[in-house]
């Protein structure tokens, strides 16, 4: 089963896919970041889309998590992505995030990242850069959390 996780912003967008195989282990199948340069205009959201499109292009994928941002139209271009491609997602929020993999809905960056690499994951520089692949992870465990899997 493979869920994947975005964690989009203007800035820098994170998307993470984990395997979840049958001996239990949770593996990286997926990973990519790429900038939108902090703007906000129609051909950042078509750069987006075609990103995203590619992203998700060469991989089976099952089911995918979105953290929820107040840029809705980022959101937008991941929903329209996966609706094409016909992948079930769900919207979270950073907070149901933080409960689940943090154990708290006050836990940090680092403690996700924490957790993630408590599974044998590791995206090197990423805490230096915003986190999100780590966060992406975060959201992608969500998914597979709601699918059986325990931290």
């Amino acid at each position: 089963m493979i869920v994947v996780g975005f964690d989009l912003s203007h800035t820098r967008a994170g998307v993470v896919g984990l395997e979840w195989s049958k001996k239990r282990s949770v593996h990286v199948v997926l990973r990519r970041v790429f900038s939108l340069g902090g703007m906000k205009s129609p051909c950042v959201y078509g750069r987006a889309l075609n990103e995203l499109w590619n992203v998700t292009k060469d991989i089976q994928i099952d089911s995918a998590v979105i953290e929820r941002i107040p840029q809705g139209e980022l959101m937008g271009c991941a929903r329209g992505v996966l609706e094409k491609r016909n992948i079930p997602y769900i919207l979270i929020s950073s907070t149901q995030t933080k409960k689940l993999v943090g154990g708290s809905g006050k836990a940090s960056k680092a403690d996700i990242a924490k957790v993630v690499r408590s599974l044998g994951i590791e995206f090197p520089g990423d805490e230096g850069l915003g986190s999100d692949l780590y966060d992406a992870a975060g959201h992608a465990l969500v998914g597979l959390i709601k699918k059986g899997f325990s931290l």
